[in-house]
């Protein structure tokens, strides 16, 4: 069986990036739409691939289910791996950087361009 179908939907409004996770595989679920991914981590890589923001669910058992998460924003039931202390680093704009999402066994990585604020 092949993997299922995931997107991460990337999402700027004045200057917030917001990641949400959407599995498309319809057939595997047996329903007639998308549906959200319970999150239990997250990271951003910089242009140059190293890691600026990481996130992962604690307790593992207490991921967001269909949560968008907001880059620098630590969502309830998350802690922050990356970086250890302080704020997640500002993005560059017209800058283009990865972000991988995982849930369980699946994961998925994207690339999107930061706008920068409107």
């Amino acid at each position: 069986m092949n993997a299922p179908s995931v997107e991460i939907r990337v999402r700027q409004v004045d200057g917030q990036v917001s990641f949400e996770s959407i599995l498309q595989d319809r057939i595997l679920l047996l329903i007639p739409h998308p549906v959200r991914l319970r999150v239990s981590s997250l990271e951003v890589k910089d242009p140059q691939g190293e890691v600026i923001w990481m996130i992962r669910s604690f307790p593992s058992d207490s991921d967001a289910a269909g949560q968008q998460v907001h880059y620098g924003v630590l969502p309830d039931g998350f802690k922050q791996v990356m970086p250890k202390q302080g704020r997640a680093t500002g993005l560059k704009t017209n800058s283009e950087y990865a972000v991988h999402v995982s849930w369980s066994v699946i994961g998925s990585t994207t690339k999107f361009v930061y706008n920068g604020p409107n």
